[in-house]
């Protein structure tokens, strides 16, 4: 993105995914992972001849047989489908893939009519697995998105069995709303607007209730729409900010109200957080960035991939200078402000410790930030 180029990504929707596993299919790959002859038997037996009903009050439905699938909400199941479709990512010889449960997208730089073909054999590789392990997938769920930051890009066509891909500006992955142009202004906009619907339903049922317990149920309910995954899509141009502290000031004069029965006429934003002992949404969002770095250098956070993107500096004799990250020039705002590197280039400015200390320890190191 950085140098101008285009990224397609495909998202894919499986079809009842947990409920259409084959039990024979499953039982043969966990041999092949090496388990032993008696653990698939039992696996068989806890996997066959079961019936499934619905219950309504009183009265159930009469019971049929449960042919495939693994049980939804058993402590094996997670792990069976994980195993079950593991080796699907024989398919992707020519573009990154990412999966989480059944939730599956693929992508490539696309520089060439050329990709867009290797794009394709790809997604015809996963559907030659899907029917060799008795899956389908939801051509109407599936689409594609590109990526792309200059006027002209690649026009892409993506098929599958013959019915092509819709093509969409605006991707939803879990949870968080990606757009072509990687700015998450849709992310922002739709999370204002829920969370405003949100703090109007607090505000209407907290009138007779305490500030203290608004608070509580203020950030249950609302700051956790404002802040869910904020490290992908925080926004570095103002007007986004100030449309999330927006949001925040309603609860905050709806406070002030409450504790002196009118609003004062020289009401301050900032000066008003600290009367209720809260921190704006945007210091809330540079904390949790600093916390995901910490728990990451820390182990607490598992990712090799993205540790292995932590350009640490190299020690020099002239240690007044020392930063702990060397971090490369970026010519675009994109990349500067991308989430590992904007938590990198703070800790660097600020010299914060981040190796070496306990988790308490740096709570109250960031929490100290203004």
């Amino acid at each position: 993105m950085e140098r101008g180029q285009q990224v397609d990504a495909i998202y894919t929707d499986f079809s009842k995914a947990f409920d259409r596993v084959n039990i024979d299919i499953l039982l043969h790959k966990l041999s092949q992972f090496g388990f032993s002859h008696g653990l698939v038997s039992w696996f068989k037996s806890f996997l066959s001849s079961r019936v499934q009903q619905v219950r309504v009050g009183s009265s159930r439905s009469r019971p049929i047989s449960a042919l495939s699938g693994v049980p939804q909400g058993g402590h094996c199941s997670p792990l069976l489908f994980l195993i079950f479709i593991n080796d699907i990512m024989v398919c992707f010889r020519n573009s990154h893939f990412l999966l989480f449960a059944d939730d599956l997208k693929f992508y490539r730089v696309i520089g060439s009519v050329q990709d867009i073909f290797l794009m394709q054999e790809d997604l015809n590789r996963l559907i030659d697995w899907c029917t060799e392990n008795g899956l389908s997938l939801n051509v109407e769920k599936c689409n594609y998105i590109s990526f792309f930051r200059r006027n002209k890009k690649f026009d892409s066509l993506y098929n599958m069995n013959d019915v092509n891909l819709g093509y969409t500006g605006i991707v939803k992955d879990l949870g968080i709303y990606f757009d072509e142009q990687l700015n998450f202004n849709s992310h922002v906009n739709n999370i204002v607007l829920k969370a405003s619907k949100v703090l109007g339903f607090v505000l209407r049922n907290c009138r007779e209730l305490s500030v203290s317990t608004c608070k509580k149920i203020y950030l249950s309910l609302v700051v956790s729409v404002l802040e869910y995954g904020s490290m992908i899509w925080s926004p570095y141009y103002r007007k986004r900010s100030l449309a999330l502290e927006r949001v925040q000031n309603k609860f905050v004069r709806f406070c002030l109200y409450k504790l002196y029965l009118e609003i004062p006429e020289n009401h301050i934003y900032d000066e008003s957080l600290k009367i209720l002992h809260m921190k704006s949404l945007h210091q809330r969002r540079i904390n949790a960035d600093l916390l995901f770095i910490y728990k990451l250098l820390n182990g607490q956070v598992v990712c090799p991939e993205l540790l292995s993107r932590i350009p640490f500096n190299v020690p020099s004799r002239n240690l007044r200078l020392q930063r702990q990250f060397s971090l490369p020039h970026h010519s675009t705002n994109y990349a500067m402000h991308s989430p590992v590197e904007r938590t990198l280039s703070l800790i660097n400015d600020r010299g914060i410790e981040i190796l070496g200390i306990s988790l308490s320890h740096f709570k109250n190191i960031i929490s100290e930030l203004t």
